[in-house]
């Protein structure tokens, strides 16, 4: 599962090599996308039109996950313990929910 953050650095072309290389790996296989991403990334404030472009063409690429009430259960539980924006916890309970390997 990709989280925003990493898209966000391969939009904006500040992502170092080798990790644009592992993602670019994962993004040529099946890969995850909560939808928080889906929400997160065409909202990108410094996007340029050409990136926000290949933004929605990678999303739909994607299999986006959608928000399921044990996702948010697992967010919650997340909250209860850490210190973490919502976003980050509804991706990371995606994750958890999945069992899938998040790439942040």
């Amino acid at each position: 599962m990709i989280d925003s953050n990493i898209l966000i650095h391969i939009l904006a072309g500040d992502l170092p090599e080798r990790a644009y290389s592992i993602v670019r790996e994962i993004c040529n296989q099946s890969f995850l996308v909560s939808i928080i991403s889906k929400i997160e990334i065409p909202g990108w404030k410094n996007g340029t039109p050409d990136g926000l472009a290949m933004a929605r063409n990678l999303l739909l690429e994607a299999d986006i996950i959608s928000l399921s009430d044990p996702i948010s259960d697992i967010a919650i539980t997340i909250r209860q313990k850490q210190a973490i924006k919502l976003p980050d916890a509804v991706i990371a309970g995606t994750a958890i929910f999945l069992d899938a390997t998040l790439v942040t």
